[in-house]
C-alpha cells in the first residue's frame, strides 16, 4: 500500500496603494498614505517580536491591528512557511531615501524569518 502525502499552498497577494475593489472608494494621497504606513509599521513590529522570539521573547504579535497583517497572519506564524517578499526599488537620486528604507524593511524581514 503506497501512502500519500497531501499538501497545500496559499498565494496571498498584497497591492498597498490601491483603490478597494469591493467598495470602489478613492482615497486621497493622504489617507492612503496613513492606510499604508500603519500596516507596514504593524508588519515590521511583527517582524521583530517573531525575531525576537528566536531568542526566547513570549510577547505575542499584533495580527489583527491591520488588514495587511490580518492576511498575511497565516503566513507569518508558522515556522514551516515559506514566504517571499518583492521590494521595488529604484535607481534615481530623488529615490534614494525610499530605497534605502525599503531594504531596510526587507533586512529586518529577513531576520524574522
Amino acid at each position: 500500500m503506497i501512502s500519500r502525502a497531501t499538501f497545500g499552498s496559499k498565494i496571498t497577494q498584497s497591492n498597498l496603494g490601491a483603490k478597494t475593489p469591493k467598495s470602489g472608494k478613492v482615497y486621497d494621497v493622504e489617507t492612503e498614505a496613513k492606510f499604508i504606513n500603519k500596516n507596514l509599521t504593524t508588519l515590521g513590529r511583527i517582524f521583530a517580536i517573531l525575531s525576537n522570539r528566536k531568542l526566547q521573547t513570549k510577547e505575542a504579535p499584533p495580527y489583527r491591528e491591520c488588514k495587511l497583517t490580518r492576511l498575511l497572519q497565516n503566513s507569518l506564524q508558522y515556522e514551516n512557511c515559506k514566504t517571499l517578499m518583492i521590494v521595488n526599488i529604484c535607481q534615481n537620486e530623488t529615490s534614494a531615501h525610499a530605497t534605502k528604507e525599503s531594504l531596510e524593511f526587507a533586512s529586518k524581514a529577513m531576520i524574522a524569518f
